[in-house]
């Protein structure tokens, strides 16, 4: 099966329900132009620590840096009218922050996400803009971010992180966004050479363990045999996705470890059955039977989106039709097995709709437009006008609170993210910003 050809971006709404998702974004946008301290929750994150102050309200997932994403796209969604007041603003509160933060290299919470966002956001200012007050810098102000990173490669030993929130796969993303800078080109193959390092033989391919610096302490100690997480977030569909990426740049270095990851990969497919509901890891020595939610973090739609990509950019029509089946699979779960609470991107109703809004786009698959249509408009509707973050509040059940529903302004788990949804889903143009999340090459 040839992977189709690349298709325009389409808006999945048209008439007054693409101005139910516009007046939803409209109020979002109202609600985190001025964040007030509230808006980001002390709580854990992706990175399994506690992020304070200045660096919490400057990182991409829940911070200033993720709210400049929102704020370029709704800025490009309102062609000729264009407001990059707003996102120019924010950015610089974020790079302001940034000398008051500890030297974090994770994507997600660090320097790097940061400097990724900038980057997306100067890039797509300069050629959308062109002449007008928005522009590019003529500086670049992350040379120093480049060599940071490549002394931290370079002198890498001992454990080391694999994954896309926090370890090597999210520094390789961030040497993506960066390209062609030649400093871009020298991290992305040493982050390659440390994930080949890292890949360990299996019965199936091959694999990178989870590491203990990598879990939070009611998850340790590890199984005698190790464990291998399956999700984007943390886990090897992480990995699939950002090989995946880095061979759609022209890296060749991608092929071999790509292959071998995707047949382990597709070697942990749930059973007959249970419908896609992967569990969140697999052990040799312990079972692990528990299923997954559904979402980006863990679950079918995203390790189907990974799968997708690497379908694509490989051409390898296997892999498309394991990816096909996958997500089409997770299309038919019911809502009250996915244990979907809340909206946002990384294990919300906006985040699965645009999971296969994504892969819509790319097959023309109409069971997944559908599947995306209902999930997007299962998110519209948790609004709440008057409460949250622009009417949208994010679950935190077991964080100490009696109350796990909190405001949350950021990308990952609050208001923007969803934000970002809406107009991938209300305009015709192509969401380039999910390239953070590994859904789109």
């Amino acid at each position: 099966m040839p992977s189709p050809p690349r298709q325009p971006w389409r808006a999945v709404f048209e008439g007054d329900e693409k101005q139910d998702f516009l007046a939803a974004v409209e109020e979002i946008a109202a609600a985190i132009a001025e964040p007030t301290p509230d808006m980001f929750p002390r709580l854990k994150l992706f990175g399994h620590q506690q992020l304070e102050g200045a660096c919490f309200e400057a990182e991409l997932a829940g911070g200033r840096g993720g709210m400049v994403l929102f704020f370029l796209y709704r800025s490009l969604a309102r062609r000729p009218h264009r407001e990059c007041d707003i996102t120019e603003r924010l950015l610089n509160q974020a790079l302001e922050m940034l000398p008051m933060t500890p030297p974090h290299l994770g994507l997600y919470s660090g320097l790097p996400g940061v400097a990724w966002a900038a980057t997306h956001s100067q890039d797509r200012l300069s050629t959308e803009t062109a002449g007008d007050q928005c522009r590019q810098a003529d500086e670049d102000p992350f040379a120093a971010v480049d060599r940071l990173l490549l002394r931290h490669l370079s002198a890498a030993q001992g454990e080391r992180n694999f994954d896309l929130v926090s370890g090597l796969t999210g520094i390789g993303v961030y040497a993506l966004e960066r390209l062609p800078r030649p400093a871009a080109k020298d991290i992305l193959l040493l982050v390659l050479e440390h994930l080949a390092d890292l890949a360990r033989a299996q019965a199936t391919g091959i694999a990178w363990p989870t590491s203990p610096g990598q879990l939070p302490p009611e998850e340790l100690p590890l199984p005698p045999t190790g464990r291998h997480d399956l999700g984007m977030a943390h886990g090897n569909a992480g990995v699939i996705g950002f090989l995946s990426a880095a061979g759609a740049r022209g890296s060749a270095d991608t092929h071999s470890l790509l292959a071998e990851a995707v047949a382990w990969m597709l070697a942990q497919r749930p059973i007959a059955g249970t419908r896609a509901l992967f569990p969140y890891w697999t052990s040799p020595s312990l079972s692990n039977d528990r299923p997954s939610r559904m979402g980006w973090c863990y679950g079918a739609p995203g390790i189907a989106v990974s799968l997708l990509n690497a379908a694509r950019c490989t051409g390898n029509s296997t892999w498309l039709t394991a990816a096909l089946d996958l997500a089409l699979n997770a299309a038919k779960v019911d809502r009250t097995s996915t244990r979907i609470h809340d909206a946002g991107l990384c294990h919300g109703a906006a985040g699965t709709g645009h999971l296969f809004n994504r892969m819509y786009q790319a097959t023309g698959n109409e069971e997944l437009g559908a599947a995306a249509r209902f999930w997007l408009r299962t998110a519209l509707a948790m609004r709440r006008p008057g409460c949250g973050t622009g009417g949208f509040l994010a679950y935190y059940p077991g964080e100490g609170s009696k109350d796990p529903w909190v405001k949350d302004a950021g990308l990952l788990t609050g208001a923007a993210g969803v934000g970002l949804a809406f107009l991938a889903a209300a305009t015709d143009n192509e969401p380039q910003w999910d390239r953070i999340l590994l859904a789109s090459i």
